[in-house]
């Protein structure tokens, strides 16, 4: 069971290294912010800015990775997969959460999968 539980928790991280090998942005929502990913301040975290760059604001602060910003259709929330650590014999999971286009109220939208993804929004018709 241990070699199970260490064969997915390698997968898991060799996900989370491929994921955060490659440029992760949000196309600019309703608001014309561009959400995007990025470890300047240490670890992978979830950023907005305006399309020419200025007003850079990092929205959040999970001590894991945060990774795959996807803006709502109405560009108030941003939804975004955070990592978070189960202990040394287990792979990390990967929880939906939601975030204001400023970085207040974050709100946890799933329980934790091990391989959360590329979360995205609905509109009702």
């Amino acid at each position: 069971m241990l070699q199970l539980r260490s064969l997915v928790a390698a997968v898991a991280l060799l996900a989370v290294a491929l994921l955060a090998s490659t440029a992760q942005a949000a196309f600019p929502g309703t608001n014309g912010k561009i959400a995007f990913v990025s470890s300047r301040d240490g670890n992978f975290e979830i950023y907005a800015m305006n399309p020419d760059g200025s007003g850079q604001t990092r929205l959040t602060t999970n001590p894991a990775t945060d990774f795959d910003p996807a803006w709502s259709p109405d560009g108030r929330r941003i939804a975004y997969v955070g990592f978070t650590d189960q202990g040394p014999d287990l792979p990390p999971l990967g929880i939906i959460w939601t975030v204001r286009y400023n970085g207040r109220d974050p709100q946890q939208v799933s329980d934790g999968e091990l391989f959360a993804f590329r979360p995205d929004w609905s509109v009702g018709l």
